[in-house]
């Protein structure tokens, strides 16, 4: 997604950010690694990649879902280590692309003004109301004691939709139905099959309302635990904010690749 608006984000940034400076958007794809804690290391990553390209500012873009204080989190700004990081999940299922170019040029602007000397209040009401409207509800909240780093996070109940949202949309899970075939046909057969003969319906009729409700429900529950224990998929984490984790992970089952995406100025 990133590969898709890079080529508009030169013109973004001298229009939003500062024009008296000429920018130049470089972008890769690759996995960013995590520390001990299971977060993204992003002044090491800062350090090293603004060393080794001579990259003035580095924007991390990840598929990694991310939370501050049991708050799904849009992105974080360090100001004084030159680096931001956005999670795309949380910005939903629709209108990514323009949610993104907008906070794109968010965090890039702070960090340009500080470290580049550039007037980051370039028509900074604007582009912070164009901001709220692509991204509401959100809230600013700073980082933890002694970090530089400031959040940008989402607030309400739309606000907590927002990230399921975005990891269903992310994960894509309609790509599954291919390597399903054999159970589609399977599934289809066996329906055909029910409508043609009369001896279902029968004993759907013959049988009282309960009985059939309850046996869907029962083959439900058996296939459930079935996939859960076969696979080995129970996971209860000690801590409440590793459990919420596990149950956003749940919902979005499939397995999560993180991408990077630098810019620089």
């Amino acid at each position: 997604m990133i590969a898709a608006i890079a080529d508009e984000l030169p013109d973004a940034f001298a229009a939003r950010v500062g024009g008296q400076a000429r920018w130049r958007v470089e972008h890769e794809v690759d996995r960013l690694p995590l520390d001990e804690d299971g977060d993204i290391p992003m002044r090491a990553l800062s350090r090293q990649r603004r060393r080794d390209r001579g990259w003035d500012l580095l924007v991390l873009v990840t598929d990694l879902p991310r939370r501050a204080g049991g708050e799904p989190v849009v992105a974080g700004v360090d100001v004084e280590h030159g680096v931001a990081v956005i999670s795309l999940p949380a910005l939903g299922a629709v209108l990514v692309r323009r949610r993104a170019r907008a906070l794109l040029v968010h965090v890039v602007r702070e960090p340009a003004s500080r470290r580049l000397g550039i007037d980051g209040d370039h028509d900074g009401r604007g582009a912070a109301a164009r901001l709220r409207e692509a991204l509401a509800p959100t809230r600013r909240t700073p980082g933890g004691p002694g970090s530089s780093t400031t959040h940008l996070a989402l607030t309400g109940l739309r606000g907590r939709l927002r990230l399921p949202a975005g990891m269903v949309r992310d994960n894509r899970s309609w790509r599954l139905v291919p390597h399903l075939a054999g159970a589609t046909a399977a599934a289809a057969g066996t329906a055909a099959h029910g409508i043609i003969t009369s001896s279902f319906w029968k004993l759907a009729d013959a049988l009282p309302p309960l009985r059939p409700a309850a046996i869907t429900v029962l083959t439900i529950l058996v296939m459930t635990v079935w996939l859960t224990v076969h696979n080995h998929l129970w996971d209860r984490p000690p801590e409440t904010v590793e459990r919420r984790k596990a149950v956003l992970y749940a919902t979005s089952p499939r397995l999560w690749a993180t991408r990077s995406a630098p810019a620089r100025t």
